[in-house]
């Protein structure tokens, strides 16, 4: 685990938060929604500290037929406020036009709903290489020549549990914010540079 997106957590409370991902190690990664005023989208950009999600349209997540048009105008209102951290925008992108078309515009783009149900709907034994297709097709890669093999008996081996636990201190207040972020630039977790 590199860091955390939460879904819906206020940018009141994402402040204390990103703070205990900070004491950590880890990255807090806010979501950003077409929705998302201005003001909220600024607290949210100052606090991200290795890139912000951007939802790229409002409902559930999961595969959709189209894009969002105004996708382009929410992610320049994003970098108004990010101080240029790379935006990954996902919700809806399911074909490899999708992702091309998001791939020309964000820093990022990211899949997860039908990848999800790529590996429910592969024969029992065939999930790996049905996800690596589809990432494949996603890319627009032969799948042979870019398959290549993973141990991941030894990667989970590696894998470290943290010790520890975490604790909430106090609740920080809409007066306190600008102060609690101002006291945060400068503190990025070692591992996001």
């Amino acid at each position: 685990v590199n860091g955390f997106i939460i879904v819906d957590l206020p940018p009141e409370e994402a402040v204390s938060f990103r703070q205990l991902c900070t004491r950590g190690g880890l990255s807090y990664v806010p979501l950003i929604a077409p929705a998302t005023s201005d003001a909220r989208m600024r607290v949210l950009c100052q606090l991200a500290d290795s890139f912000i999600y951007v939802v790229s349209r409002q409902g559930v997540t999961g595969a959709s037929g189209t894009l969002n048009a105004n996708l382009p105008e929410l992610l320049a209102r994003v970098k108004k406020y990010s101080g240029n951290k790379p935006a990954a925008v996902g919700f809806g992108v399911s074909t490899h036009d999708h992702f091309t078309q998001v791939g020309a515009i964000a820093d990022g783009v990211v899949v997860g709903s039908m990848i999800i149900t790529t590996i429910q709907k592969a024969a029992k034994g065939e999930e790996v290489k049905a996800k690596q297709e589809y990432c494949s097709y996603l890319c627009g890669r032969n799948f042979e020549q870019s398959a290549h093999e993973l141990n991941m008996g030894e990667a989970l081996e590696a894998a470290k549990e943290p010790v520890g636990t975490a604790t909430v201190d106090g609740v920080i207040t809409e007066a306190d914010i600008d102060a609690q972020l101002a006291a945060l630039h400068g503190t990025i977790p070692k591992r996001f540079g």
